[in-house]
């Protein structure tokens, strides 16, 4: 843990200011979902840095709620469906332009063989 600032410090913005350092060595949980409550996050990290804020302010309040994100798990999940709808419609457009490319190359096929062969039987009959 480390102070960067504090009341008492000259020149700067004289407000509690610190920093908590955690063992890189352990498995950290990346999971967002807010519902879990046996994170590591909410095992090891808020209650030190409540027991810190606690020592600061001199009070022994504990909150029913820590703020560790300022979405919700509800914009989360709206997030998470918006992504794979994206996807989704996006491999639907690939699939709709892959699907249409046969038929357009056997029309122009078809149309540029008939015309050459137009062509040539004016060539014939000319001569």
């Amino acid at each position: 843990m480390g102070f960067l600032d504090s009341p008492l410090t000259e020149g700067r913005n004289k407000r509690w200011n610190y920093t908590l350092q955690f063992d890189e060595a352990r498995a950290y949980s990346r999971d967002p979902n807010v519902h879990r409550t046996d994170s590591d996050v909410q095992t090891y990290h808020l209650p030190t840095m409540l027991a810190v804020d606690n020592a600061i302010t001199g009070s022994n309040e504990v909150p029913r709620e820590y703020l560790v994100s300022e979405s919700t798990q509800e914009s989360m999940d709206r997030v998470v469906r918006a992504g794979f709808n994206t996807a989704l419609v996006t491999t639907y457009v690939i699939i709709f332009f892959l699907g249409a490319l046969p038929p357009i190359y056997h029309v122009v096929s078809f149309v540029s063989g008939e015309r050459a062969d137009g062509v040539s039987q004016l060539v014939d009959a000319s001569e």
